[in-house]
């Protein structure tokens, strides 16, 4: 499956697209919070709280569909999983 880390995230990281294996009856919290430990510590203080919990406002889409559930199981033949934090501009 793809990550794709989308605004903030994939300027911070070293590549924007990260190939993670996916494990049968992993929920989407579970994989984000996995990937996270993958990621440079101004790239997880955009997807996690202090306390180790994940923003609310973390925008997540499977397979382009935008995803509000965090503890749904991520389906076995799915693609990709985005993430982007929410963006400032004006």
């Amino acid at each position: 499956m793809h990550i794709l880390l989308q605004g903030q995230l994939g300027a911070l990281t070293n590549s924007p697209i990260i190939d993670y294996p996916l494990v049968e009856e992993t929920t989407v919290a579970d994989l984000i919070q996995q990937i996270c430990k993958r990621l440079p510590q101004e790239a997880q203080q955009l997807i996690l709280h202090s306390d180790g919990s994940l923003r609310q406002s973390l925008f997540v889409a499977i397979d382009d569909n935008h995803l509000r559930d965090l503890n749904t199981l991520i389906p076995p033949n799915t693609k990709e999983l985005i993430l982007m934090p929410p963006m400032a501009g004006g």
